[in-house]
């Protein structure tokens, strides 16, 4: 668990980058601190950027069994209409791989209007998408991002009405860590082929509530 961590930044001022995912700090474009990397730099040579932020305390994580790699995801999101019964007002599946560098999504979804989806990867500080009739995939982040070690992707989406220009709050859908050549829905708890799946409800408003899962749906030979 990480407690407390400092910025060295080229553009000339300390801001503490990161994103707070289960009592950790997590670095902006998903990089793990451990005993191994303390360090994480953020490169993006587009706009002079060079920031590198260390971890100063660290408690490592509890051991866990070992377990087979995930190499492939889908995540199933379904938005209900409390005063409708729960009527579905809007779905969503999308399919994720991966490489070294790049996360890849594809993704399709109904709506009962006019509109379409935003999945934003680590709270969107560094990427999201916009998905629509005529955008179904997507890449994210590249080469400039990612250094070695372990990192995780925090995956959130949205739904947008375009007739009404509303859009419901951005729910969370999972998270897919990598470390130690695990893949990890929470801290300490891999996607195995017994526990395959992390779901979630949330209370999005007082009239919609929204159930996800992400699930490991092909693990590496």
């Amino acid at each position: 668990m990480l407690v407390d961590f400092g910025t060295k930044d080229t553009l000339g001022y300390f801001p503490a980058f990161g994103i707070i995912d289960q009592g950790s700090i997590v670095f902006e474009n998903g990089g793990i601190f451990s005993q191994e990397q303390p360090c994480q730099t953020l490169y993006i040579p587009e706009i002079l950027l060079n920031r590198t932020s260390c971890c100063t305390y660290l408690i490592p994580p509890s051991p866990s069994m070992p377990s087979t790699p995930c190499k492939k995801f889908k995540s199933i999101s379904s938005v209900r209409n409390v005063n409708e019964n729960f009527k579905i007002s809007a779905s969503s599946q999308a399919v994720f791989s991966y490489t070294n560098t790049n996360l890849y999504a594809n993704l399709s979804y109904t709506q009962q209007n006019n509109g379409g989806v935003d999945l934003a990867v680590n709270a969107g500080s560094l990427d999201y998408q916009a998905f629509n009739s005529t955008t179904t995939n997507a890449t994210f982040y590249g080469n400039n991002f990612w250094g070695h070690g372990d990192y995780e992707y925090l995956l959130r989406m949205t739904f947008y009405n375009m007739t009404t220009e509303t859009a419901t709050p951005s729910f969370f859908v999972g998270r897919i860590i990598f470390q130690g050549n695990q893949t990890f829905m929470e801290e300490g708890i891999p996607f195995t082929s017994k526990n395959n799946c992390y779901c979630s409800n949330e209370q999005l408003s007082s009239n919609q509530v929204v159930s996800t899962s992400l699930c490991c749906t092909e693990f590496k030979n």
